[in-house]
């Protein structure tokens, strides 16, 4: 309070006062001190509730708006169905869609929180998510110790905790296109045969098949649908302009150890995003893919936060190159599959293989 209002404030308490002989000068100092007091928190309440105002408006003010500058997980568009009270979960599996599509090698699963989130936020425009890498046939478990740690932070991604390994291997397949770069020397297929021949017959294998030549999608469900006992988990393409390293392949995923429930306009939009039917046709492996492919061009500021961990080559339009491309030439020239030692025996004998690479192998199916 400065001078010119405690002088107004006086002369307000004398004129209620105007007989101060008749007043108890006791009275009047006290009544006095209770005017000032009580005009002093005043000020302060309103000035401490101006600035409480004004720090929660700066507060989700500002988080609106960086949530709209960058790039925020929880406002990807909504094509799961879920609870009330549940977060969004799309994030997770465009960015587990994404690694399996791009990376044959590997399987990925994003962890969810302790509330059932597939990120969390450290701050604004900050963001953790936590994906677990493996091989099938291998344990799954999710702890947080065996976890890659990725940060979302002003619409970059990055890892936090070491690089990011996803290439396991090189060379996984062989490309009957002879332009396509292969390191010589790699065991011939009899080489490799003679080898699988000495394995038990209970055992069971990860392995890459590579063809001598380009297969339809209608060869490839052939194949998928006489060994109905293995899982087929990925597929070469032919069109390798995607490869996100050299001898690294580009492909389909057909493999997933956890499935989402789309809401019923999403499965319209993604018909047959997940091969549930024990039949495999060639019209369903093509629209399989092209509902990936799909869903991705649907999610533009996903793909461009992927563009800055994986490379600039990573961009809504080479998607939509890609399923142009698909709708005009679905081609494959390898698989990766796991299956029994006389299953492959036999495919190996009835298909011609060029190439083909040993992932992991079991001495039963069953074995952990």
């Amino acid at each position: 309070m400065n001078e010119h209002e405690l002088n107004k404030l006086l002369e307000s308490e004398v004129q209620k006062n105007t007989d101060l002989k008749s007043v108890n000068t006791k009275n009047f100092q006290k009544k006095l001190k209770h005017s000032i007091n009580r005009t002093v928190y005043t000020r302060v309440f309103t000035v401490l509730l101006a600035i409480s105002i004004l720090a929660v408006t700066l507060y989700y003010g500002s988080s609106a708006l960086i949530s709209t500058l960058f790039y925020n997980p929880k406002q990807e568009t909504e094509f799961l169905t879920k609870e009330t009270d549940e977060p969004p979960r799309e994030f997770g599996l465009l960015l587990t869609d994404f690694i399996n599509m791009h990376f044959p090698n590997v399987t990925a699963y994003v962890i969810h929180n302790d509330n059932f989130s597939p990120y969390t936020k450290k701050g604004f425009g900050c963001y953790d998510v936590d994906v677990k890498l493996f091989q099938s046939l291998d344990p799954i478990i999710l702890s947080d110790d065996s976890a890659n740690h990725l940060r979302i932070k002003w619409s970059k991604l990055k890892s936090v905790r070491g690089p990011l390994l996803l290439y396991h291997s090189l060379n996984e397949f062989k490309n009957p296109d002879p332009s396509v770069g292969f390191q010589p020397g790699m065991p011939t297929p009899e080489t490799i045969r003679n080898e699988i021949e000495k394995l038990p017959n209970s055992a069971w294998l990860d392995v890459s098949l590579s063809f001598e030549h380009y297969l339809s999608s209608d060869d490839v469900a052939a194949l998928i649908n006489e060994c109905p006992d293995s899982t087929f988990k990925w597929i070469a393409l032919k069109d390798q302009n995607f490869s996100l390293a050299p001898q690294v392949a580009y492909g389909m995923n057909l493999y997933t150890i956890s499935k989402e429930e789309f809401t019923k306009q999403a499965m319209d939009k993604y018909p047959f995003y997940y091969l549930d039917t024990e039949k495999i046709s060639g019209e369903l492996l093509e629209t399989n893919y092209q509902s990936h492919l799909q869903l991705m061009i649907d999610h533009p500021e996903f793909v461009k936060l992927m563009s800055t961990l994986f490379g600039k080559d990573i961009t809504v339009e080479n998607f939509k190159k890609r399923l142009k491309s698909t709708k005009k030439e679905w081609k494959a020239y390898g698989v990766r599959v796991d299956i029994g030692k006389d299953a492959l025996l036999d495919l190996m004998s009835s298909q011609s293989i060029s190439y083909v690479s040993i992932n992991n192998v079991h001495v039963s199916k069953y074995e952990k």
